[in-house]
């Protein structure tokens, strides 16, 4: 398996989106393996392929005792509860964002053999699986905070030469 890098946060294909994965195949599978491995390097509770630059529409999670992958996963139902999730992002380094998020949601989603399933998730999981799916659609979390926020972040981005 390998560590694979991650895009800087001025990268177009963050905010790009993904395009749906055909049959799974070899290439899938290690890329599946690699996504696993980025992410617990990183110490992260998800990671979606687009964030390695991979426009496939593939994310890996473990959160709460939940280890799940999502292959074109589409919500099919939300919770009209929402909760404040306070998130960081290996896209965004250094910046922290309240989203509100659905407290339960149901997903539709390939398994890694390419049939359909249906997974419904609560809490954490399903926060963090909102966050992995607005990767895939090419939405970061510097969409939802305000324009000057957003502005001060870029502006120290830049000054990093990230």
């Amino acid at each position: 398996m390998t560590i694979l890098a991650l895009l800087s946060p001025n990268e177009t294909a963050l905010r790009t989106e993904a395009d749906a994965v055909g049959l799974p195949g070899i290439f899938i599978d290690q890329l599946i393996a690699n996504l696993y491995e980025t992410m617990y390097f990183h110490n992260a509770l998800g990671l979606a392929a687009s964030q390695i630059g991979i426009l496939q529409k593939i994310a890996v999670m473990d959160v709460d005792n939940v280890k799940l992958t999502l292959i074109n996963p589409k919500i099919i139902e939300k919770s009209d509860e929402m909760v404040d999730s306070e998130e960081g992002c290996l896209s965004c380094p250094d910046l922290l964002v309240t989203i509100p998020r659905h407290k339960e949601i149901t997903i539709l989603n390939y398994d890694i053999n390419g049939k359909d399933e249906t997974i419904k998730l609560t809490g954490q999981a399903a926060i963090t699986a909102q966050h992995e799916i607005n990767h895939l659609e090419g939405i970061l979390i510097t969409y939802k905070i305000s324009s000057i926020k957003k502005h001060r972040y870029v502006r120290r981005v830049k000054k990093a030469g990230r």
